[in-house]
């Protein structure tokens, strides 16, 4: 089973991985970089005191009206939420091949390049983690007996999730099986509601298959505990060497390398010269950052089926109901370890770091952001 366990946070807060201290509101916060910080711009304060009555404002009269308001706020919360209930597919690192790969790398370099990291980063799983293969057992922890575990961990999220207000003393436990930052996408949408004076209801169809499970690609980042946030690391890019293969600077100065689905932190002062990513890492670059440790993600789809119910917190009265029928996607990361994961009870299990790769397609947009570049050879 992918079992969960209490996380440290204190240093994630302290690296700045948090996207706010606290859980915040959708219209107090802003994007800045890759986090969201409080917005006291005057039109923003203004916005909020426009659109959040106090329930106690509203006369019978103006109900109608009231519940109009609230229709519109949904329709925003159905295009901004974390997991995906329009139907509208985001872009995931591969699929589909973007259209602006050249017709050789959609073909056969592509391609080929994704078999060969999945298998290597398929055997290096089967490695590290034999040893949480219960003694005597046939059956393989991963990818086995970590994709039966993915379905529980699904459904204990959605059921933290359903009718949560958005604050961090009633989360029931969600802030341990999030990564942070997801954790704090899912609390900015919740705190919205709870403002605008919605609550949302998610049920889970329990007659599904618990078993048609796809695991997918591992997802390997090497480096210092200090330097390695996790699998999903935003910056802007600087190099590039093919579609798949990408330099980035990340906030405070150090590069990322990406080769597929492998990825290697390089601080600055190690980037050989003449010039940052002008290329690829030597062998003894990547053996170096592979014995300071690393973070490993998973991508799993899942097929789910929900009843999802936005209701006037104050009377019930239904909003808006929405079918939510799809394979979910999720990344599953580990914490930062350098030997063999999990070895000690305090040392975290599995956490949720990415949901129908909403975090994954903002990655896609800032490698597309540098189409210009010409290749480095």
């Amino acid at each position: 089973m992918v079992t969960w366990s209490t996380r440290t946070l204190d240093k994630a807060a302290a690296s700045g991985r948090l996207y706010t201290a606290s859980c915040g509101t959708r219209s107090g916060l802003r994007r800045e970089g890759r986090r969201y910080i409080t917005d006291t711009r005057p039109e923003i304060l203004n916005f909020r005191q426009s659109n959040t009555a106090s329930e106690e404002d509203i006369s019978e009269a103006d109900k109608p009206a009231d519940l109009e308001r609230k229709g519109k706020v949904v329709e925003e919360l159905l295009e901004d939420y974390p997991l995906e209930l329009t139907g509208w597919t985001r872009r995931g690192p591969f699929d589909p091949i973007p259209s602006w790969w050249p017709w050789i790398e959609r073909t056969f370099l592509g391609p080929a390049r994704r078999s060969v990291a999945r298998m290597t980063a398929w055997g290096w799983m089967e490695a590290r983690f034999e040893h949480l293969e219960p003694s005597g057992s046939t059956e393989k922890y991963f990818p086995t007996t970590f994709a039966s575990g993915t379905r529980g961990a699904f459904s204990a999220m959605i059921s933290r999730l359903s009718k949560w207000d958005g604050t961090a003393k009633n989360d029931n436990g969600l802030r341990e099986m999030l990564d942070d930052e997801l954790y704090a996408r899912f609390c900015d949408q919740h705190s919205w509601m709870e403002e605008n004076g919605i609550s949302i209801e998610i049920i889970e169809d329990e007659t599904q298959s618990t078993d048609d499970v796809h695991v997918g690609d591992v997802w390997l980042t090497f480096g210092k505990s200090t330097d390695v946030e996790g699998t999903l690391m935003l910056g802007k890019v600087v190099r590039r060497f093919n579609p798949l293969g990408f330099v980035r600077k990340l906030e405070n100065d150090n590069f990322l390398y990406r080769e597929v689905t492998f990825e290697y932190v390089i601080p600055q002062n190690e980037v050989e010269k003449p010039s940052p990513g002008s290329a690829s890492l030597t062998f003894g670059q990547r053996a170096d950052k592979m014995k300071q440790g690393q973070v490993v993600g998973v991508d799993v789809s899942l097929p789910i089926r929900l009843s999802v119910r936005f209701l006037d917190r104050q009377t019930g009265d239904l909003i808006r109901s929405v079918p939510v029928e799809h394979d979910v996607q999720l990344r599953f990361e580990t914490p930062h370890f350098t030997r063999r994961p999990f070895e000690n009870e305090d040392e975290g299990q599995w956490y949720i770091a990415d949901i129908d790769c909403l975090r994954q397609q903002e990655r896609i947009e800032e490698e597309e952001e540098c189409l210009e570049l010409v290749p480095d050879q």
